[in-house]
């Protein structure tokens, strides 16, 4: 990334570059059961990420499977996209990036923490 990029966020993100903010650093939370890459994705490769995460209304565990593209659309609707005060979400990542992200697509708002 270069310094623009950095010190005023990514405008344009890619699929790629969500994925490798979320998947390069899976928050180990509580609410947070299992993730599972299909096969032939990592961190690095997208593919598709299966999350297990605590149900917030209590009962059954809600299970998603996430693309790529899943993920670019869900930091794409998010209304915040800093943590931490202001660090970019793509741009500065770190646990708390993949953490809000992840809680947004799995249930439509941050309701942990």
């Amino acid at each position: 990334m270069n310094e623009h990029e950095i010190s005023n966020g990514i405008e344009n993100p890619t699929p790629t570059m969500v994925w490798e903010v979320v998947c390069g650093a899976l928050p180990d939370y509580s609410w947070w059961e299992q993730f599972r890459f299909s096969k032939g994705s990592d961190w690095e490769t997208p593919g598709t990420l299966t999350v297990t995460g605590e149900n917030p209304n209590g009962g059954r565990s809600i299970i998603k499977r996430l693309s790529a593209l899943d993920l670019l659309h869900t930091y794409l609707a998010m209304e915040q996209k800093t943590h931490c005060g202001d660090c970019d979400l793509i741009a500065d990542p770190d646990i708390c990036s993949s953490d809000l992200i992840l809680q947004h697509a799995m249930f439509g708002e941050i309701v942990y923490g």
